[in-house]
């Protein structure tokens, strides 16, 4: 399911999402890579990792967590 996820994105969306999460590069290194600016690193990362994560939750369907689930426990 995750290369199914990765394969919908975007080739610029799956590719700063591979090289930051995968191959570990920082923001500045993947603004020289990519030969863009750190803050378009910033917004292509965001918006590659809220598509995953929609992505993922389409194929987990119900079971998925919502971002509220730890909200109030260990208090």
């Amino acid at each position: 399911r995750i290369e199914e996820a990765l394969a919908s994105l975007s080739e610029n969306h799956r590719a700063i999402l591979l090289l930051r999460e995968v191959e570990g590069l920082s923001y500045e290194d993947l603004a020289k890579v990519l030969g863009i600016r750190k803050g378009t690193v910033m917004s292509r990362l965001f918006h590659a990792r809220l598509k995953m994560q929609n992505k993922l939750r389409e194929y987990l369907g119900e079971e998925a967590p919502s971002k509220d689930d730890d909200k109030g426990e260990g208090e």
